[in-house]
């Protein structure tokens, strides 16, 4: 079986992050390919909106830098550099200083559309000791 490395004893195969450089393979990792440690790295904060968009930040572990393309990623590039969040989710920008922060929205549905919590019900403690 060729397993495209040769593996005399003592020699451990190539490493996929390490032989990436972004001029040669523009592509992100794929999820069998990325370690999974950096996977767990991966923080998502909490979310926030305006009047029309939801918005998180996302940020990648400072190692997966260098492999992120640097323009705005499909959901399939995102999805394959083991960001995890529902659908709706557009990439939209970089934080600039912090180029393994990338900066997400999505459209609020109409006012009408939206869920509203129901009203609290007041009791009236004293209404009962009459």
């Amino acid at each position: 079986m060729d397993v495209g490395w040769n593996s005399v004893a003592g020699q451990s195969p190539p490493n996929p992050v390490a032989e990436i450089h972004p001029t040669s393979n523009p592509h992100p990792l794929g999820m069998d390919q990325q370690p999974i440690q950096q996977i767990q790295h991966i923080t998502y904060s909490t979310k926030y909106s305006d009047d029309t968009y939801e918005y998180r930040h996302v940020v990648l572990p400072s190692q997966l830098t260098d492999i992120v393309p640097r323009h705005l990623l499909a959901e399939h590039e995102w999805r394959s550099l083991g960001l995890q969040q529902s659908r709706g989710w557009i990439h939209y920008g970089f934080y600039g200083p912090e180029k393994n922060v990338l900066l997400f929205r999505r459209k609020l549905p109409p006012p009408a559309e939206r869920p509203v919590a129901p009203a609290p019900v007041l009791v009236d403690s004293e209404a009962g000791d009459t």
